[in-house]
C-alpha cells in the first residue's frame, strides 16, 4: 500500500496511507466549515442587534414605542403609566469663551470682555417626565424619560409585580 506524506520532508510519523489522509482532510474541512458558519451566525446576530433599533424598543400590545416619539403618541398606544414624576432641569447651551480670541492671526481682546472665562451660554429650562410602566410579573418594568414632551430614553427595570 502506498503511503502519502502531508508535507515535504516528513518523517514516517507524519505519513499515512491515502485513505486515512483523505478521511482526515474531509473531517478537517467539515470542522472548518462548521466553525465558519458558527462564526458568521454570531456576526449576523451582532449586526442585526446593532442595526435593528426596535429590538430594544418598548412593546405595548401590537404597538412599538421608540425613542423620538412624543408623549401623546406613547400615551395613546400604551395608556397611563403606573408612575409619573416630573421636574424641571436647567441646562446651559453655548460655550465659555476666554478673555482673548484669535482674530486674523493675532490675539485681540474681545469686545465687552470683562474677564477670564466670560460665558456666552444661555440657560434653558427643560421639562423632564419620568414614566414607569409595570406590565405584571411576567415582564420587566419599563422606564421612559421624556424631555419637553419627546421620548429620549427607554430602559428596562426590575421584574414587574
Amino acid at each position: 500500500m502506498r503511503r502519502w506524506c502531508i508535507f515535504v520532508g516528513a518523517t514516517d510519523s507524519h505519513c499515512a496511507d491515502k485513505s486515512a489522509l483523505t478521511t482526515r482532510s474531509n473531517q478537517n474541512s467539515i470542522f472548518i466549515h462548521h466553525q465558519m458558519i458558527k462564526q458568521s451566525n454570531y456576526w449576523f446576530l451582532l449586526l442585526s442587534l446593532l442595526v435593528c433599533q426596535s429590538a430594544f424598543a418598548l412593546r405595548c400590545g401590537p404597538y412599538v414605542i421608540n425613542e423620538g416619539m412624543y408623549r401623546g403618541e406613547v400615551y395613546g398606544k400604551c395608556g397611563p403609566a403606573t408612575s409619573v414624576e416630573s421636574h424641571i432641569e436647567r441646562r446651559s447651551t453655548g460655550h465659555i469663551i476666554q478673555n482673548q480670541q484669535l482674530f486674523g492671526g493675532q490675539r485681540n481682546a474681545l469686545p465687552n470682555s470683562f474677564g477670564y472665562g466670560q460665558s456666552n451660554a444661555v440657560e434653558v429650562e427643560i421639562v423632564v417626565e419620568e414614566w414607569i410602566y409595570n406590565f405584571g410579573p411576567s415582564r420587566l418594568q419599563q422606564y421612559l424619560r421624556f424631555e419637553n414632551g419627546k421620548l429620549m430614553e427607554i430602559r428596562n427595570l426590575s421584574r414587574g409585580y
